[in-house]
């Protein structure tokens, strides 16, 4: 009975264990595996003149010049925000980046032509840029940061300019969980790539990068018992039913981290006007870069027909 009881406790231990590492791969900013210096691809290949190229445009995008822009999370977090102020603006843009991402890395390729006649709130996600943070919460606490940038945006919108939310990755699925809250007044959601559920996103990520299926009940524990957030409140499909606001997918159909599935059920259960957009080459955030006028003519379009 020892021997069968101290089997338990060993299994038991690694079951837990792994499961952390798994948490932390997961949610952690700071886990190792994701901060690895990129390592440059053959610049003569395809994959290496991508890379220089969107090198090229996060150079750009990173020398306009911004204000910084402050607030504190409900959970009490200093977050940062690039402010591009326009004085001749149409509307008032407020881009959210994805997971482990950058304003400047994912939005490098329209930010040069949103700053043209959009005034520009590009945030830092909590724990990533100068925001404060440990985990990454799936949008389950992020949707909420950007509740917080939008009365932010609207105190300073005396010209009363209509305001959109656009998102890439677990930017688009933050935005989307915006849908449901119709004050402070937006006119549109632009959402790129982003997932139904984290539930669903972690476990396509394990399935096909590590084969096996994730371990959601624990997943579930450690969110809650480190991490403070809950699962359910990534659940972006099902927050769509309460949509009120107008809607734009987008997602490439090359995309191997969120899989393009993720945008044809999101699109299922709005309840909000909405349209969808593919691109056929592009991989995952890289529909802009992949068709970049396209991509611009689908967005002004959209301003247009939702101011």
């Amino acid at each position: 009975m020892k021997m069968i009881a101290a089997v338990i406790v060993i299994l038991t231990s690694i079951v837990l264990l792994v499961g952390y590492y798994f948490f932390r791969y997961t949610c952690d900013a700071k886990h190792p595996a994701w901060n690895k210096a990129e390592k440059q691809p053959d610049p003569d290949t395809d994959k290496g003149k991508r890379w220089l190229h969107k090198q090229q445009l996060i150079k750009e995008a990173e020398a306009l010049k911004y204000e910084d822009a402050w607030i504190e999370s409900e959970d009490g977090l200093k977050l940062h925000a690039r402010f591009y102020p326009n004085e001749n603006a149409e509307r008032i843009v407020i881009c959210c980046h994805g997971f482990h991402g950058t304003g400047c890395g994912d939005f490098c390729a329209i930010l040069p032509m949103l700053v043209r006649d959009c005034t520009v709130l590009l945030i830092d996600e909590r724990c990533a840029g100068k925001s404060e943070g440990i985990y990454y919460t799936y949008g389950a606490k992020e949707h909420r940061d950007i509740l917080l940038w939008r009365r932010w945006a609207a105190q300073r919108n005396t010209a009363h300019l209509p305001v959109y939310l656009i998102g890439i990755s677990m930017g688009a699925a933050s935005v989307l969980l915006n849908a449901k809250y119709e004050e402070p007044k937006c006119h549109g959601i632009i959402a790129d790539c982003g997932y139904s559920s984290m539930e669903k996103a972690i476990d396509d990520v394990s399935r096909s990068w590590f084969h096996v299926p994730s371990n959601t009940p624990l997943m579930k524990i450690y969110c809650r018992l480190f991490a403070g957030f809950s699962m359910k409140d990534t659940q972006v499909s099902e927050s769509l039913k309460e949509a009120g606001i107008p809607v734009m997918f987008m997602h490439g159909k090359r995309d191997r981290f969120v899989l393009p599935e993720n945008t044809d059920i999101n699109a299922l259960y709005c309840a909000s006007d909405h349209e969808v957009h593919w691109f056929e080459n592009a991989g995952h955030a890289g529909s802009s870069i992949t068709e970049p006028e396209r991509y611009e003519a689908l967005i002004r379009r959209f301003f247009k027909e939702n101011a």
